[in-house]
């Protein structure tokens, strides 16, 4: 413990297991420290919840809680803390859930939107905002790094978005962290806006320009057949005047796929299963 000087070890008579990966806060209701999760001895993920007075801890039963992971962030906020995300025991699978503590139990709480599943990423409380600030992260033991920040507002979360103006039409564009087509259309709702409808080779060579980057698959566009086969239109309402398909495309593989993103560095389409990119 850190007396604003100097380390004193201390040595209660009840302890966690060991571990490592796991997450500690003090929570804003209780001021206890809490722990939750992390590897034990054997390479195991834990799922127990520990609270420290400043003298004892104790462990704290709980009918429900976040899966057993390791790498995730828990941080305190309005309800006492937050955990989002995690990995499970090898890092091969990771979480988007995000879980709330009220100082005696943890709910699981419901956003629409969400960072993309991840672990070893930061979140901390933003003092002046009140918000919760989520940073980076890893998909998995061998999969993407993020280098996205979102803010938690107590119900839902957001990306923070960098907003470019286009010198052809005046519209403003951003590109958000992965999310599934559905998602990105959704929160572009919220903001008074649509996916990118692209009405000839100018815009498209601008959005592949500004946007397109090799590290993730695709960004998508408001293009879609959702409504019936091989009938496209932009989310948008305008009518298609343009397009630019990468050869073979569309071809509807495995028969699910309705949405269109920019795949490559030349600006050509493809559809798309309804994935996260």
């Amino acid at each position: 413990r850190w007396d604003g000087s100097n380390w004193i070890q201390v040595q209660p008579a009840v302890a966690p297991p060991v571990r490592q990966l796991h997450a500690m806060t003090v929570g804003s209701i209780t001021g206890q420290s809490l722990l939750f999760g992390g590897h034990d001895a054997c390479a195991s993920n834990q799922s127990d919840t520990w609270q420290f007075d400043g003298t004892t801890w104790a462990q704290i039963p709980t009918t429900s809680s976040p899966p057993a992971v390791h790498g995730h962030s828990l941080c305190e906020d309005g309800g006492d803390a937050l955990l989002f995300g995690g990995a499970d025991a090898n890092g091969s699978t990771t979480f988007a859930e995000t879980w709330q503590w009220n100082g005696s139990a943890w709910q699981q709480l419901s956003t629409q939107f969400a960072p993309h599943p991840r672990h070893k990423h930061q979140a901390v409380l933003h003092a002046a905002s009140g918000r919760v600030v989520l940073f980076g992260g890893r998909a998995s033991a061998t999969g993407q790094v993020f280098g996205d920040t979102w803010t938690f507002d107590g119900t839902e979360w957001h990306p923070r978005l960098e907003f470019v103006i286009s010198p052809l039409n005046g519209h403003q564009y951003a590109v958000t962290p992965p999310m599934t087509w559905t998602a990105a259309e959704a929160y572009a709702q919220t903001l008074t806006g649509h996916l990118a409808t692209v009405r000839s080779a100018a815009e498209n060579s601008w959005l592949t320009q500004e946007f397109y980057s090799p590290e993730f698959y695709a960004f998508w566009i408001g293009l879609n057949d959702v409504a019936q086969e091989d009938a496209w239109v932009w989310t948008s309402g305008e009518p298609v005047t343009f397009t630019l398909w990468a050869s073979g495309q569309p071809d509807n593989a495995s028969g699910t796929q309705d949405y269109v993103g920019i795949w490559d560095a030349a600006g050509t389409w493809d559809d798309n299963q309804n994935n996260s990119y």
